[in-house]
């Protein structure tokens, strides 16, 4: 359905924008349920001592081609992890996009760092960087790049801000798990 330009909108009295309901949906299926079942089964509900989170783990590291993976509860947890690696000093400068989730900032605000957004790209929505080096100050400590609705940064071009300011580049993939740059998947802290 094309829109009318002559309509009111909804707000002033006009039609819904969206006039036929969502179809229905199953979240979970068949194997969801047997996963599952098979913790619930195995009387270890404590991911330290189960067997589905190391699985996880291997796996994911295989997908990325790395040795080692630690599971994180949420894309929030991951970013406040990597920072905390860091050992930045609270009041250190952080650059990160302006176009993020909530969970992309949580993780600095808990560390005490504070938050300095460049703006995006109009293509991909992604860090533009020749914004970030005009953030950069002698209390910038941290770039996080994240990849936004499954498009890549541009992670040269960060990278190499990084490595001339000698900063650490943070890749956040909560959006943009398995999308690939440059034939090389994302996901990884770089130096």
């Amino acid at each position: 359905m094309r829109p009318d330009p002559s309509e009111k909108l909804a707000l002033e009295g006009g039609p819904k924008a969206k006039r036929t309901p969502f179809p229905p949906r199953k979240r979970n299926g068949d194997p969801e349920k047997r996963l599952l079942e098979e913790v619930v089964e195995s009387d270890v509900l404590f991911s330290w001592f189960g067997t589905k989170l190391r699985e996880f783990e291997r796996r994911f590291a295989a997908f990325y081609g790395r040795k080692h993976c630690v599971a994180c509860s949420s894309g929030t947890a991951a970013v406040h992890t990597a920072l905390g690696v860091l050992e930045l000093p609270p009041g250190s400068e952080v650059i990160t996009t302006a176009i993020t989730d909530m969970g992309g900032l949580t993780g600095l605000f808990y560390q005490g760092l504070v938050p300095v957004f460049a703006d995006v790209e109009a293509e991909t929505l992604n860090l533009d960087p020749s914004l970030v080096r005009e953030r950069i100050t002698p209390r910038t400590r941290a770039i996080i790049a994240t990849h936004h609705a499954g498009l890549a940064a541009d992670m040269d071009a960060l990278l190499e801000i990084g490595r001339q300011a000698g900063i650490p580049v943070i890749e956040d993939c909560a959006q943009a798990y398995g999308c690939r740059y440059k034939e090389r998947l994302t996901g990884t802290i770089r130096p």
